[in-house]
């Protein structure tokens, strides 16, 4: 697979790291052979109270993510045993919370973690063996054929997806297989397997950043 100059991704493990307190000590600080506990502090970032109040709307299924477009007009949320089948792509009028149900875009397994691509135009769609695609538009109308593409890749426990800002590339992190599985988007937005990197134990969170803006 070519590597792009610009690409980067960052795949979060699930595991949990515990950092022995000795070895986290400042230079200089008193040693000794028993370890005791951690300064720990209440403190919190001052700031001002919102004054929109939280509303709560049930939800079909099991739902995992959300998604909204940019315009604020519409909202995706993936669903898990859903009354149309294994899974749907829910579509909410508005932000979700306050917006009505339109329609269902179910699909042939569970969704879970989606991305918006293609600026705006396309839902990226994890499930557990691949990636599937999905026409914003389509979805919005409640067209036929809102699934305009499906790829399999070689993990397995696909959880959470991300693009590169062109939009050339996806990856998808397999959280059963420790590894991304990683896509190429060509011609009428084709997904095509092009491979996989190991990252480690139960990868879940995934990012796709410009080189040239990370910062060390």
């Amino acid at each position: 697979m070519p590597r792009a100059w610009w690409l980067g991704v960052v795949a979060l493990s699930a595991s949990l790291f515990v950092v022995p307190s000795q070895a986290a000590a400042a230079p200089g600080a008193q040693k000794s052979g028993a370890c005791g506990p951690s300064p720990v502090s209440t403190a919190v970032a001052p700031g001002s109270a919102l004054a929109d109040t939280p509303s709560f709307r049930d939800v079909p299924g099991l739902p995992f993510d959300v998604v909204t477009t940019r315009d604020g007009r519409f909202t995706f949320i993936s669903s898990d045993g859903t009354h149309s089948g294994s899974g749907s792509v829910l579509v909410y009028a508005g932000d979700g919370g306050s917006g009505r149900l339109l329609r269902e875009v179910s699909l042939r397994s569970p969704p879970l973690g989606m991305a918006l691509t293609d600026q705006g135009h396309t839902l990226l769609v994890a499930v557990d063996d691949g990636l599937t695609l999905i026409d914003v538009k389509r979805a919005e109308l409640g067209g036929a054929e809102a699934v305009v593409a499906e790829a399999h890749g070689s993990g397995s426990g696909g959880i959470e997806v991300a693009a590169t800002p062109d939009g050339r590339f996806v990856f998808e992190s397999m959280e059963d297989s420790g590894q991304v599985d990683v896509f190429r988007l060509s011609g009428e937005r084709t997904p095509r397997f092009a491979g996989a990197v190991r990252v480690g134990a139960l990868p879940v969170g995934i990012a796709s950043v410009r080189t040239d803006e990370r910062r060390m």
